[in-house]
Formats: C-alpha cells, structure tokens, sequence
C-alpha cells in the first residue's frame, strides 16, 4: 500500500517535532508529557516509538492508537451532585413534540451518564415558553425546593442570571 519511491527521513520528522515544541512550550505545554508519533507509514525503518512519562509512570508505545489508549483518559465527572444539564438546543420533533437537548454535567440518569449528550420532553412544556438556549439548564436540587418530598423528583427549568 505505501510508495516504495517515498523516503520518509528521520531528521525531517527532528525538525517538525522540534518546531511543534517550541510552539507549544511558549503557550504553556509541558512537551515531556506529550508523543510525538510520525503519521506516515508502518515502514519507517527508524520509528523505534515513543516513551513519555506521566505523573510517575514512563508510557510507551509505537502507534497512535498506543498513544491514545495510553495517555488519553477520561475526565473525572461529578456523578453524586444533583442533576445539571446545560440546554443547548430546543427542538420540535414531529411526533414527540417539544425535545430540549443538553450535555449532562452532573448526576447520570438511569440510561445517561455523565457528560453524555441527552433529549429531554417535558409534557406542556412549549419551545416558545423557553426565551432562549443560552444559560437555560435543567436542575434536579434538593435546595430549590426545601418543602418538597425529598422522593419526589422534579425538573425545574431554571435562567441563569446573565450580565445584561
């Protein structure tokens, strides 16, 4: 599948790597933490892998799906907060009617986890009742409603507060 007349050369894959550094160093980057691997082919006679080390640990590998499986893990996600879900679209789905969608940011729900992306139909609720998707969230928080039946859940609708 690869050209056999393309050389790949190791002192260009020195140079980029070197430049990419410089830039990432100057808006912050810790570049020990982070591998370089050569996007070209599994015929690099020179491609011996990468070694970074994170936290204590020295990670190795040879490709990108090494670097990712590695080095990327997921981010630590409130799950025992009460329920929060930023509004990030309303829709009017033929059918179902009136469907708010949002990314879940606190508290997974029995088929949604944390960070997943979400539909919400809320029953007499219409799209033109909702001003705009901007600050609106869904909140389940006990706080809201002190004089409620902790058993009793309850979707509220609530506006942050914008400078304006």
């Amino acid at each position: 599948m690869d050209d056999p007349s393309v050389k790949y050369a190791q002192d260009r894959f020195e140079e980029i790597k070197s430049e990419v550094e410089k830039m990432l160093t100057k808006i912050g980057y810790k570049t020990e933490k982070i591998s370089f691997i050569p996007m070209m082919s599994e015929n690099i006679p020179w491609w011996k892998g990468f070694s970074v080390l994170i936290e204590k640990d020295t990670i190795t590998g040879v490709t990108l799906m090494d670097a990712l499986e590695k080095t990327v893990s997921q981010p630590k996600r409130p799950t025992k907060n009460p329920f929060r879900m930023p509004v990030s679209g309303v829709y009017n789905i033929k059918g179902v009617g009136d469907v708010i969608t949002g990314r879940i940011e606190q508290l997974p729900l029995d088929k949604a986890e944390v960070g997943d992306n979400a539909c919400v139909n809320v029953k007499k609720l219409k799209k033109k009742n909702i001003p705009h998707t901007s600050g609106m969230m869904f909140i389940d928080d006990p706080a809201l409603y002190p004089n409620k039946q902790p058993n009793l859940l309850l979707w509220y609708l609530f506006k942050i507060i914008q400078d304006n």
